[in-house]
């Protein structure tokens, strides 16, 4: 698994990626309130990553796992809000 898949994963389970029609919302890694336009059938996504490199971002990914997690039986998707848990570690020298 490369990078930008290992963090779609990251993003799909940490955030909440949304379905609009045919088209998938997903945001920034950063947190910063942006969101991303994925279309997963063209595999094109409206962030800068996608726009310079012309491959697979890390948004087409967290919308594909999204996707696959929410597809029922009969090809519908359902919302579903998924939760981390964040272990932190504090270190005092």
């Amino acid at each position: 698994m490369d990078l930008r898949q290992q963090r779609g994963r990251e993003l799909a389970v940490t955030r909440i990626i949304r379905r609009k029609g045919n088209l998938w919302l997903v945001p920034s890694q950063t947190g910063d309130g942006t969101r991303y336009t994925v279309d997963l059938e063209a595999e094109k996504c409206s962030c800068p990553d996608y726009g310079l490199h012309r491959i697979k971002c890390k948004h087409i990914f967290a919308a594909a796992y999204a996707r696959n997690r929410d597809q029922d039986a009969n090809g519908s998707v359902t919302e579903r809000t998924v939760m981390a848990a964040v272990t932190c570690v504090l270190v005092f020298l």
